[in-house]
This record gives C-alpha cells, structure tokens and sequence, in this order.
C-alpha cells in the first residue's frame, strides 16, 4: 500500500525551483505518494514499530491549484522548460509549518497540465516525480 501525505497550501510551505508555493483559495494543495516497498518496518526490542526508508527512495507529486491561482502560470513556464530542455529537474522543499517535518528531492514534471478554461471552477493539477528524496521530522508515517 502506498504513503500518500498531503498538505493544504495554508499549512506548509512548498518550494520549487526559486517559486514558493501558497494557497490561493480552499483546495490548493500538494500531495506527496510513495510506494510502500520504499519503506521497511523495523520493530525495536521494546515492540515500538517504525518506518525505515530505504536508500534512492522516489515519490510521485500532485500540485492542485485553483484556476486564478497565479504560480499557475509559472508552474506552466517551468513545466515548458523541462520538458524543451528533455526532462530537466528542479530543487523540492515540502515543509510543514507547524511542526520540523520536511521532504525534499528532485522534481521532474510528468505530463502538461490541462488548459484553464475561463470558465472552469475545476484546479489544475501538475503531475511530477521527486527522486532523492530526503526526509526529516517524521513526515512519513506509513499505515
């Protein structure tokens, strides 16, 4: 089974390239999957159970932002440099700002995201990868 840790905008702070990411409106949000056979259970001689990453671990990334949300527009430009320069990646930085936990790694934009449509109440959501991932402060709790 799959980790998935998500964030409302509002209560982390997201970094990708020189961008920082912030919530514009309710549904902004960026969700961090890792594959459960990236993790091992360890179990300690006392019986407490905890999550060992394991080495080279990656992630699968969705960015939601609301359609009026400016950093779309940037997300776009960097996705569009990516994919012109063939798949470059990008410095990642997920922080949770009420606590010491973080995540970071390389980010590679999957697939361009849809068009906005004027019209549309629908986010956008910007797909990636994030390789090398490190973490601290105890994000990661598999269940």
């Amino acid at each position: 089974m799959a980790t998935t840790v998500s964030f409302a905008l509002n209560q982390c702070s997201v970094t990708i390239s020189t961008f920082t990411l912030t919530g514009y409106a309710a549904g902004d949000a960026v969700s961090i999957e890792f594959p459960s056979d990236d993790f091992e259970m360890e179990v300690g001689s006392d019986g407490f159970v905890t999550y060992v990453q394991k080495h080279n671990t990656t992630a699968d990334v969705v960015i939601r932002l609301a359609q009026g949300n400016p950093l779309v527009d940037q997300l776009r430009a960097l996705h569009e440099t990516s994919r012109q320069a063939g798949g470059v990646t990008w410095p990642f930085n997920a922080r949770n700002l009420k606590s010491t936990e973080s995540a970071s790694g390389k980010l590679m934009f999957k697939k361009h995201p849809p068009i906005k449509w004027a019209d549309s109440v629908q986010p956008i959501e910007f797909t990636a990868s994030l390789s090398e991932v490190k973490i601290s402060g105890g994000l990661i709790t598999p269940t």
